[in-house]
C-alpha cells in the first residue's frame, strides 16, 4: 500500500499541485497560456503489473480534463501527452509477451 500511495502523491498530487502554481500565475498574468501534463497510454490500455502507475495516469486524465474545462473562460488551455513504451526492451517484453 505504501507504494501505490507514492505514485499516487508523486504522479496525481504532484501534479495537481503543480498545476494549481501555474493556474494561479497565469490568471494573474491575464495572458492565458497552455500547461501541458505527461500522462501515459497505460491509463487506457490498463498495462498488467503496474496498477499503481495506471490508476495514477488514469486519475491525471479526469484532472485535466476538468481542468481544462475550470481554466477555459480564463484562456488556459490544458492538455495531456500520452506517451507509450517504445520496443523491443525488457519493459516493452514484459508488458506486450
Amino acid at each position: 500500500v505504501e507504494d501505490f500511495q507514492r505514485v499516487l502523491s508523486v504522479n496525481v498530487i504532484g501534479s495537481f499541485i503543480t498545476l494549481q502554481e501555474v493556474a494561479k500565475a497565469m490568471k494573474v498574468d491575464e495572458q492565458g497560456g497552455s500547461v501541458v501534463v505527461t500522462a501515459s497510454v497505460a491509463a487506457f490500455r490498463g498495462t498488467p503489473a503496474m496498477p499503481a502507475y495506471v490508476a495514477s495516469k488514469a486519475a491525471l486524465i479526469g484532472l485535466i480534463k476538468t481542468a481544462a474545462k475550470d481554466l477555459a473562460p480564463f484562456n488556459i488551455r490544458v492538455n495531456a501527452i500520452s506517451p507509450a513504451l517504445i520496443g523491443p526492451g525488457h519493459l516493452w517484453d514484459r508488458q506486450n509477451g
